[in-house]
């Protein structure tokens, strides 16, 4: 773990570094000669253990060597090597010792020792040790088909314990490679599943980088999906809000009931998530009773006309006498009459008032399973929330076990650690994570039994996400003054798959400087300054946990500021040779937006910036299109070849986003009252990165 830390470190820093295979050891002490007969000879009739160097390779082995007395004058020396294999495994390997030539090799079982001996003129041997192979057994073979890959050759600080724990590490990322392939091939192309195979695709990229442009084809390709699904989404809603427009505009007459059965049959073949059988009925009902009305009418008047006419014969035939009697009558019967078409208004009202009764009932059922289809989808959202969650909790944590192993016992070469002057060469590298305030764009879908309606807004949101980032720091510092450059990118994902941060970059240069050196009251104090410029992405809308809205976010800005504060550094005590640093400082910034359709909301509160200068808070410089500077704060804490920690807080900055052009109407909607109301919202970043320093060659 620590040689993978070290070989990154060391390649970026441009210092050599590389993968030993083999381990050489040397006799470093050599028994004495016997005087014999006036002469000094080598005498051991037996074999002595002689002192080797040991480079703690291949731990796993013991070497042992060994000389006696050869009795051949040429050769005095008989050197013996002995192996054992204390693994659990076969083990083979070469040694230069046996044979003749370069050596020989042999495969040890478990616990065995295996020696070899040879003739040398020469007392100090070396001895090298090479071409190790482990033979893992069958259970190991079946459970890794690729330990091929793991076993030939190994390096001299591998153990069999490290390569079936990177063996496990392989299985389990294939393993679930290949559960995320199974999940896209189980997803339909639906719009929703459509955008979970994009986030599905996106996570194999992060952990699968064999085939990256496999999975950028992929991506492109239901991209282009979705585009076709919005278009025809686009279409449909306007055909569908053409045709509704039309029927609201038609009055109750037969002529416009009829026209409205016609647009009724002709909404219901374009908006098919809908059942619109119940309004054709209840058109179709108020066309009958239409009918019925001037049926009855027609009817009641024509008795009426006939009453009328008998009533005039009968009023020739009879006498003076009979005249008063018959008007009455009439009066009578038209009155009956009237009463009649009354009665039957009446009932036809009652009709249609049981009629819409039932379809109000009708719509209610549709509307409660509506809304328990919602809740299901809802839940099960939550679910794979919850499981997306868990998940990269768990794959968080691994390679956090990677990232920050052994961090608190850095151990640098001597010559690495501060000594009042020299170079600076820096990587840090790990987790951080932040809130960014950004514009969405909510399209919510409701549906009240007999329609669906659509209501969209452009409203405020948080982005969130957990990131991986790589800093270089490079530059050059003594006991007054010194600075550095540095170079960084970020990218990241919510737990949850809500969103994600496109892959960020800043870049700039620090320098402090102070008399803390002379002025005892000023020890460890000095003031410093920073340059940073970058840019900041976030896209939201991945995933929903509310199956009715849809939607999405996405804000790209570039960014300058400066800082300037105090540093305070010190050691932990006077046995450590590693420094810490405290820095506080205040943040200036201003933003830059090229594209003429990005929002960015403008802040009641107008920021003067003392470190940009005072300029004209209308138009600040760098193109920025809302008003002011953004105010922050930053606190780091700085421990030398361990680690870093620091939080940068805004308290009031703007909500930026895209939300302009052809895709206002549709998408972006009016803004809500967070975006009008000109207040700011919060935004952080946090870091905790592994640092590795040297400050000398």
């Amino acid at each position: 773990m620590k040689l993978k830390l070290l070989v990154i470190f060391f390649l970026l820093s441009s210092l050599l570094a590389f993968s030993q295979k083999s381990t050489t050891i040397k006799v470093t002490h050599f028994p004495g000669n016997t005087l014999v007969k006036g002469k000094s000879e080598f005498v051991a009739p037996k074999y002595i253990p002689l002192s080797t160097t040991n480079t703690g390779c291949f731990s796993f082995l013991d070497v042992a060597v060994y000389v006696k007395a050869s009795g051949y004058k040429e050769k005095p020396y008989q050197f013996k090597v002995s192996i054992t294999n204390r693994s659990s495994y076969e083990v083979f390997v070469n040694c230069s010792m046996w044979g003749f030539g370069t050596g020989g090799g042999v495969t040890l079982r478990p616990g065995q020792t295996s020696s070899g001996s040879n003739n040398y003129s020469d007392k100090y041997q070396t001895i090298r040790i090479y071409d190790v192979d482990i033979h893992f057994n069958e259970s190991v073979k079946s459970t890794y088909p690729f330990y091929y890959d793991y076993s030939e050759n190994i390096d001299c600080n591998e153990t069999p314990s490290f390569l079936i724990n990177e063996m496990k590490k392989r299985g389990e990322l294939e393993s679930k490679i290949k559960k995320i392939k199974e999940q896209i091939k189980s997803l339909d192309n639906s719009e929703h599943n459509l955008r979970v195979k994009i986030s599905l695709y996106e996570e194999l990229k992060r952990i699968d980088n064999k085939n990256l442009d496999k999975y950028n084809r992929k991506i492109e390709e239901i991209k282009e999906k979705l585009q076709k699904i919005e278009a025809e989404f686009t279409r449909k809603n306007e055909e569908i809000g053409r045709l509704k427009n039309q029927i609201n505009s038609l009055g109750s007459t037969k002529e416009d009931l009829l026209k409205k059965k016609e647009l009724y049959k002709k909404l219901a073949s374009v908006d098919k998530g809908n059942n619109y059988d119940n309004k054709i009925l209840e058109v179709e009902e108020e066309i009958k009773a239409k009918k019925q009305e001037e049926t009855d009418e027609n009817l009641a008047e024509q008795q009426t006309q006939n009453k009328e006419n008998n009533s005039k014969e009968e009023e020739i035939a009879t006498d003076e006498e009979d005249e008063e009697e018959t008007e009455e009558q009439r009066l009578i019967e038209k009155e009956q009459a009237a009463k009649e078409v009354q009665r039957k208004k009446e009932e036809a009202a009652e009709r249609k008032r049981k009629q819409k009764e039932e379809a109000e009932k009708r719509r209610v059922a549709r509307k409660q399973a509506y809304d328990k289809r919602v809740e299901a989808q809802n839940n099960r959202n939550l679910a794979t929330a919850s499981t997306a969650a868990a998940s990269t909790a768990g794959l968080l944590y691994m390679l956090g076990g990677f990232i920050y192993d052994d961090m608190g016992k850095p151990y640098p070469r001597k010559e690495q650690l501060y000594t009042g002057n020299g170079p600076i060469v820096g990587l840090d590298f790990g987790y951080t994570t932040g809130l960014i305030p950004y514009v969405f764009n909510s399209n919510i879908e409701s549906y009240d039994g007999n329609r669906s309606t659509s209501k969209l807004e452009s409203q405020a949101a948080l982005g969130w996400t957990m990131n991986f980032k790589v800093q270089i720091n490079l530059g050059y510092e003594y006991k007054y003054a010194g600075g550095y450059g540095f170079g960084a990118a970020e990218i990241g994902i919510s737990p949850v798959i809500a969103s994600y941060a496109g892959l960020n970059y800043n870049y700039g240069a620090r320098v402090f400087t102070g008399l803390d050196d002379v002025v005892p009251a000023l020890q460890g104090l000095k003031i410093f300054a920073e340059y940073e410029a970058g840019s900041r992405k976030h896209t939201g809308g991945l995933f929903n946990i509310n199956s009715e809205e849809t939607g999405d976010g996405y804000t790209h800005l570039q960014y300058q500021n400066i800082k300037l504060g105090l540093r305070y550094s010190w050691y932990k005590n006077s046995r450590t040779a590693y420094r810490q640093h405290l820095y506080l400082g205040i943040i200036e910034e201003k933003i830059k937006i090229d594209d003429s359709g990005f929002y960015v909301q403008n802040l009641t509160e107008n920021h003067e910036s003392f470190l940009w200068g005072k300029e004209n808070n209308s138009n600040p410089s760098f193109n920025t299109p809302s008003k002011g500077f953004y105010r922050g704060y930053m606190l780091e804490w700085k421990r030398d070849h361990k680690s870093s920690l620091y939080v940068k807080f805004y308290p009031n900055y703007a909500y930026t986003g895209y939300r302009s052009g052809d895709e206002v109407e549709t998408k972006g909607g009016p803004l809500d009252d967070t975006l009008k109301s000109g207040e700011g919202a919060t935004l952080i970043q946090v870091g905790f990165v592994r640092s590795l320093d040297s400050f000398g060659f």
